[in-house]
């Protein structure tokens, strides 16, 4: 049985010339297809002033994997094609259950929604009045 997750990754303050190595090797680890890159704007502790990249994508969790051993897991392939350290964030999201809020309405909230539309588009009262 598989856990299905989001996970986010941003990784920061790595050799810019290993990029496609270190996405090459996030990609081994977690189906990641698309990266974006931006310009810090902050000088994270003990690193340079960095670009970093960013990546979302989801996939299934084994069920024997926990999210800490995935997240070290990655994290190990990352600094490994990177050659030396660099800041590696995992946000892991289970989607099996997560949160929602549900809207029905009823026919009187159908009635109420309904004339304050016509209001809206009477040009005297103006939109959401």
């Amino acid at each position: 049985m598989s856990n299905y997750y989001e996970m986010r990754v941003c990784v920061s303050g790595y050799d810019p010339a290993k990029t496609d190595a270190i996405r090459a090797a996030a990609s081994d680890e977690w189906p990641f297809d698309d990266w974006w890159q931006s310009a810090t704007s902050e000088i994270i502790p003990g690193l340079r002033w960095q670009t970093e990249m960013e990546t979302v994508a989801d996939g299934n969790l084994g069920s024997k994997e926990t999210e800490r051993a995935f997240a070290q897991s990655l994290s190990k392939a990352i600094w490994l094609a990177n050659g030396d350290y660099c800041r590696v964030s995992v946000e892991a999201t289970s989607l099996d259950h997560a949160p929602f809020t549900e809207y029905a309405f009823d026919e009187e909230v159908y009635e109420q929604l309904m004339a304050d539309r016509a209001k809206d588009s009477d040009p005297e009262v103006g939109p959401h009045a």
